[in-house]
């Protein structure tokens, strides 16, 4: 797998590389890249580390130690059938080495400890999930990543595009509550699950473009789920995945991506900058940043007046939402820094058009580190910052 990501990553088009990197996979796991959780207290304006994943021995058998988890997709509050209380779920993302990922637990936001065995779901090898969404009662998952499907190096295909439904997390008894890509091969993934007007919204990761889905959840299990949007939203591959979701006064807003910072080398996609619809419960949508386009209700134009990556084509994902005292804010992963040490020659004629004109230093003074959007109505958005808190190396 290591020497396959190694050759990935040597046809990227980068003269050099910023840094050194390991040569070998053994040299990459005796760096410490075990996952954190840090708690802020803001009475006292103090953080402090209450979690670090453990050293654990490698499934190679070696008695090398790697980290058990290097990364923490998600976190929900939820009460369990066998929780006394409402509870904390962290769903982690485990390294190749490790035998697979779990969900902790903690009700005190001090001690984290598993409650499933690796892989989450009992008999699939998973090895990452950023879904974790409480909906009627029920907690509900789906796969990221799982072991024996990377042979493309494609991190994002989970090899088991299903929503999982449970009201235990810790008996690990997970029921499928939908077809495999809803019925569909090209949905690889379901990257995104969120609550709208009584329904559950699921958006996936399809190389002919996002779609998104929505189920009642009521009845027995499988349940019926509707498509709601096609072919990236009409825009076809350059809309890959669904990567954010969020409801806000009486729409759910979509943000999209493209893998591998908004440009993927492996499927030769991109880069483009990501968008944003809204739906409604009526299954119109809108159109509210990206690039105007015929669809089959009608063209679309952005009611932002903001072009698609917020008028950066190097903004490749909408990566998360949230809101706050009546704002919606939106955070992107910007790769503008990767600018430096690109081979433009890679590139299509309109981006290596776009960066002779404005200038490498121009385009890394002004773009550089993720940007942070906020928006009262949905449709008029301003940004917090767009140069990563001036730290350019800030990606997302």
């Amino acid at each position: 797998v290591y020497k396959r990501q190694q050759a990935t990553f040597k046809k990227l088009p980068v003269y050099m590389w910023p840094v050194e990197g390991p040569d070998e996979a053994d040299e990459l796991y005796k760096l410490d890249r075990r996952a954190q959780i840090w708690r802020y207290d803001p009475r006292k304006d103090d953080w402090k580390e209450v979690f670090r994943s453990p050293w654990i021995e490698s499934t190679r058998g070696d008695g090398m130690q790697v980290a058990r988890e290097i990364g923490l997709r998600t976190m929900v509050i939820y009460q369990g059938d066998s929780d006394s209380e409402p509870a904390m779920y962290v769903a982690t993302f485990a390294s190749s080495r490790s035998p697979g990922a779990l969900l902790l637990r903690s009700v005190d936001g001090k001690m984290f400890d598993p409650v499933t065995p690796y892989g989450i779901i009992e008999g699939l090898p998973v090895t990452a999930t950023r879904v974790l969404v409480p909906f009627k009662g029920k907690l509900f998952t789906s796969p990221t990543g799982t072991r024996g499907h990377d042979v493309k190096f494609l991190i994002n295909v989970s090899g088991n595009p299903v929503i999982y439904q449970c009201t235990d997390p810790s008996s690990a008894i997970w029921t499928a509550v939908s077809e495999p890509g809803f019925g569909d091969p090209k949905n690889q993934g379901v990257f995104m699950v969120c609550p709208f007007n009584n329904q559950l919204y699921a958006g996936t990761f399809n190389l002919g473009g996002y779609e998104v889905w929505r189920s009642d959840c009521e009845g027995e299990p499988p349940y019926k789920w509707v498509k709601v949007i096609e072919k990236g939203a009409y825009r076809g591959p350059l809309n890959q995945i669904v990567a954010s979701m969020k409801e806000f006064k009486g729409a759910l807003y979509v943000g999209g991506g493209i893998q591998n910072g908004g440009c993927d080398h492996v499927n030769k996609v991109g880069p483009a900058g990501s968008e944003l619809i809204r739906i409604f419960p009526d299954d119109s949508w809108d159109l509210i940043v990206g690039d105007p386009r015929e669809t089959p209700e009608g063209k679309k134009y952005p009611l932002s007046g903001l072009m698609s990556g917020f008028g950066n084509l190097f903004n490749g994902y909408f990566w998360d939402m949230d809101v706050h005292d009546d704002w919606l804010y939106l955070g992107t992963m910007d790769s503008t820094i990767w600018v430096k040490w690109l081979r433009m020659d890679a590139y299509s004629e309109q981006a290596n058009a776009l960066v002779k004109k404005i200038g490498v230093e121009n385009i890394l003074e002004n773009e550089a580190g993720c940007d942070l959007w906020r928006s009262a109505d949905g449709e008029n958005w301003v940004p917090v910052t767009r140069v990563g808190f001036d730290n350019r190396y800030n990606l997302g």
